[in-house]
C-alpha cells in the first residue's frame, strides 16, 4: 500500500491558511464527511475530473458534494493520499 501524504511530507507547525485548507478538505473526505468537505473549499470551487479526455464536465462545489453525499460510502481502509 503507498504511504499516506501525511507520512511522505513534513506538516508545519503553523500552515499556511491555504494548506490548512487543503487539509481540511483530506480530512473530510477521510472521514465520509461532506459538510467538512464543503467548508474547505469556496463557493467557486470547480471539481474537474482528469484526464479531460473521459468528458466528464467540471462540477460546482454544490453539485459535486450533492453527488459526493449521495454516493455510497467508500470501503474500509480509503484514504486520500
Amino acid at each position: 500500500m503507498a504511504p499516506l501524504l501525511y507520512d511522505l511530507v513534513s506538516i508545519p507547525q503553523n500552515p499556511s491558511p491555504e494548506l490548512q485548507a487543503v487539509l481540511s478538505w483530506i480530512d473530510g473526505f477521510n472521514r465520509w464527511d461532506f459538510d467538512h468537505v464543503k467548508a474547505a473549499t469556496t463557493d467557486d470551487c470547480m471539481h474537474h475530473v482528469l484526464p479531460k479526455s473521459l468528458g466528464i464536465a467540471p462540477k460546482t462545489k454544490a453539485e459535486y458534494i450533492a453527488s459526493m453525499a449521495g454516493a455510497t460510502p467508500p470501503l474500509n481502509g480509503f484514504t486520500v493520499r
